[in-house]
């Protein structure tokens, strides 16, 4: 997102979204603006769909930097894919289901 920042000045950034290729939006029956629901394994978050067909089909985008029930961090795990050597959480390929709300 060009216009986002870590902070909570939400009048300066872009709007917290879930982007998705047309091609698995079409598929999944979503339109651009819909409230969606992504699920993974450990949780779910709830915000609007942006069609962006830079992202290849299968693959979704949900940035960072968001706080409450926004939080991207709703999707990771403290104790489940956790790196042994750093500690550090998966953050990217994580299986998702994205549905509409």
């Amino acid at each position: 997102q060009k216009y986002h920042e870590n902070s909570r000045l939400t009048d300066l950034r872009d709007p917290p979204l879930v982007f998705m290729n047309a091609f698995d939006a079409q598929a999944a029956g979503l339109a651009e603006g819909a409230t969606v629901r992504t699920t993974s394994a450990n949780g779910e978050l709830r915000r609007p769909l942006k069609i962006d067909n830079s992202l290849r089909p299968g693959c979704i985008n949900v940035p960072h930097g968001w706080s409450d029930e926004m939080n991207v961090n709703r999707l990771t795990s403290t104790t489940r894919d956790v790196d042994p050597l750093t500690g550090m959480l998966l953050y990217s390929g994580l299986e998702v289901a994205v549905e509409a709300v």
